[in-house]
């Protein structure tokens, strides 16, 4: 190890620096030419030779990062690391521009589904109703559909499109979804990766989250029509913030983590497990700096029961409503369903 150390003393650390961006350049030129020059990318990527390729170009990436990491441990410099901090979060900017807006998305859009193409399955048809008080889902993704696509999402017949199927024309208001979802979630990634490079005072986080997209470890319903990929988004936003508050103490966060999980929660009512973590992370700040946390810890309180619980009454006052009127069905011929 002390050899090591004394051949990487005698290498300048600058070499380190510029090789790693060059390589996470080459990495998205790599992802990016080919959908941009080729009709039909899919078989270009199928080739063995160049999943090789792929594999070596990692293998270089993260052994240049590595010995970055190394020379920069070894020079104690802050100057170096500041300029090596900046270096590789502006190839990673570079990097995270040429697959969104050329490639058209990184997570393997190449090879898997083009930017101009989305997937429906039979729940899709309640996602992109708005939401009301008979809707079946909660509100949050319904919302987002309607946002995202302008309000025309909900005059698409979904039962009328072959399901699990590429669809690229004639569902414009479904690609407006399909897309602005796996824009949050590359950016998600993105806002990941940059505080943990911040925080952690190192430059490993990049490679990793690159590594996450180029393989394709994200949900593989991020093309669906479906509330996975925004809940994944939330969840990566929301590790980002707690990661934050547990290095910085930054009070603030709290609430703003509050409100994350209510929206994780008003997505996809799985992620209830957020709130048991939340809870955790408020306790050892109630523990840590009570004086000073109590009302953050308040406002962060009010927000989960007010949006969660709030909407939880709000569900049984709708569930209890509908058992009501199936009661009085029989007293009255003049009932209709559309009451609920």
């Amino acid at each position: 190890m002390q050899k090591l150390f004394k051949l990487l003393s005698r290498i300048p650390s600058r070499l380190f620096q510029i090789l790693g961006p060059v390589l996470i350049l080459s990495l998205a030129l790599f992802r990016t030419l080919p959908a941009l020059l080729l009709d039909n990318p899919a078989q270009f990527f199928n080739k063995p030779g160049l999943k090789i390729a792929q594999y070596t170009l990692w293998v270089l990436i993260i052994l240049v990062c590595l010995l970055c990491e190394l020379s920069l441990h070894i020079s104690q410099n802050p100057k170096d690391w500041i300029r090596c901090r900046n270096f590789h979060l502006g190839t990673l900017l570079v990097a995270y521009i040429l697959m969104v807006f050329f490639a058209h998305g990184w997570v393997n859009e190449v090879t898997t589904s083009s930017w101009n193409t989305c997937y429906v399955e039979p729940d899709t048809k309640s996602y992109i109703l708005p939401y009301n008080i008979k809707s079946v889902r909660t509100p949050l993704y319904p919302l987002f559909s309607q946002v995202a696509s302008s309000g025309a999402a909900a005059s698409i017949r979904v039962n009328d499109l072959p399901f699990n199927q590429p669809l690229t024309s004639g569902v414009l208001p479904l690609l407006q979804i399909v897309q602005s979802q796996k824009l949050i979630l590359l950016t998600s990634a993105l806002v990941l990766a940059m505080t943990m490079v911040y925080l952690l005072h190192s430059i490993l986080p990049i490679p990793l989250v690159l590594l996450f997209l180029d393989f394709d470890f994200f949900t593989t319903y991020k093309a669906y029509v479906l509330s996975e990929a925004l809940a994944q988004a939330l969840l990566i936003l929301l590790a980002a913030c707690l990661l934050a508050y547990l290095y910085k103490a930054w009070r603030w966060l709290l609430p703003f983590s509050a409100l994350l999980v209510a929206m994780l929660i008003l997505t996809r009512p799985s992620n209830a497990y957020g709130l048991i973590l939340f809870a955790a992370i408020l306790l050892w700040a109630l523990l840590k700096d009570f004086k000073r946390s109590r009302f953050y810890i308040l406002a962060s309180i009010l927000i989960s029961a007010v949006l969660v619980f709030g909407y939880i009454c709000a569900s049984q006052k709708r569930f209890l409503l509908g058992q009501i009127c199936q009661n009085r069905v029989p007293e009255s011929k003049s009932f209709s369903g559309d009451f609920i």
